[in-house]
């Protein structure tokens, strides 16, 4: 498909508003309505997106949080090649506690947000036991060979706990339900 590559491209990026972001993933999720055959692309991307925010989050070992400002690449330069001048603290001086605090809680809600629609769409399309294997089977890959070989990961991997979840509960939701009607006692259709 031709669209696929266009929500791709058009996709925001991650320090992007949460309203934006949240706003976008939700179209996106929509157009699954109309090409069912992008799902498990859609669902990578927003995998991804969602990485792209939860690595930027810094849990030390104290506990406390922080956003990484800078990372820099394979030669120790910074990845902006400004010559290591942050533009944001050129044009408003240093940056306090404060404001890191708040855009950790700023970042962190926007990852809840798209998290929580990742997991209502993995949650919708896996309505019958069928939808939640073939849901597993599409992100499983992604799981594999994104999730877990990226370093500093702390939330998104629990798509993949969920998933498994609600196979197991589907699983056993269907062995209550065979089980009652095979017991003519808990069965209330079965005439006495």
């Amino acid at each position: 498909s031709d669209f696929f590559p266009i929500i791709a491209s058009r996709f925001p990026f991650w320090k992007a508003e949460k309203r934006i972001l949240k706003w976008y993933c939700l179209q996106s999720f929509r157009v699954l309505d109309y090409l069912p055959y992008i799902r498990k692309q859609l669902l990578e991307l927003v995998i991804d997106k969602c990485l792209e925010i939860d690595v930027n989050i810094k849990i030390k070992d104290n506990g406390e949080v922080s956003i990484e400002a800078e990372q820099k690449d394979d030669d120790g330069n910074n990845d902006n090649n400004d010559g290591g001048i942050d533009q944001a603290e050129e044009l408003e001086g240093p940056v306090h506690e404060d404001a890191v605090g708040e855009n950790v809680d700023i970042l962190s809600d926007t990852l809840d947000s798209l998290l929580a629609l990742l997991l209502r769409t993995l949650g919708e399309g896996s309505e019958d036991g069928q939808g939640t294997r073939e849901l597993y089977y599409e992100v499983l890959p992604v799981f594999e060979s994104t999730i877990i070989t990226t370093h500093k990961s702390k939330f998104v991997q629990y798509c993949m706990f969920f998933l498994c979840g609600l196979e197991s509960q589907r699983m056993g939701s269907s062995a209550n339900n065979s089980s009652n009607s095979a017991n003519p006692a808990t069965n209330t259709s079965a005439k006495p």
